[in-house]
């Protein structure tokens, strides 16, 4: 069903309709079954004396230390699994 959503382009309603099941059950399966887009996260790479730590009491920022050398500063409310991309990604894993 959810394949036939996505290729079809049929509303999720009358997919769900026509196989017994409820709009949102099929809605909820479509959204986990869809593949997350790429984003981008506004980066800047500097030499590691250059970077100025976060004030202690910034709660809002979590600064990480690279394998590099080099300091990340995200916010604190930044999704784990793009966290993992993004250090993955300035590694070079």
């Amino acid at each position: 069903m959810v394949r036939e959503v996505a290729e079809s382009g049929l509303p999720v309603a009358e997919v769900a309709r026509r196989n017994g099941v409820h709009p949102s059950v099929l809605g909820r399966w479509c959204r986990k079954a869809a593949p997350t887009a790429p984003g981008f996260l506004p980066v800047q790479v500097t030499e590691p004396e250059e970077v100025a730590a976060p004030a202690p009491e910034d709660p809002s920022s979590v600064e990480i230390v690279l394998t590099n050398g080099r300091r990340l500063i995200v916010p604190a409310t930044i999704a784990p699994p793009r966290l993992r991309t993004l250090v993955a990604a300035l590694e070079g894993a």
